[in-house]
């Protein structure tokens, strides 16, 4: 529901979505939790941001370029 204006974009692989995010293709990523963080950690210039998603079925996150 938060997402109604945006234009969403799937991959299959995160580390597409990373590349992505890293060329300024997307503005932000929504990925697991643990997931993010090792991107975050592997990938300088990228941050999460503690914007929380809800999902019954499983958890996500979102990973944002710093300064986002």
């Amino acid at each position: 529901d938060n997402f109604d204006a945006a234009n969403i974009k799937s991959l299959a692989k995160v580390t597409d979505l990373v590349l992505d995010l890293k060329n300024n293709k997307v503005d932000a990523i929504l990925i697991e939790d643990g997931v993010a963080k090792i991107n975050c950690d592997k990938n300088e210039g990228i941050a999460m941001s503690d914007f929380v998603v809800t999902d019954e079925d499983g958890g996500s996150a979102i990973a944002l370029k710093k300064g986002s």
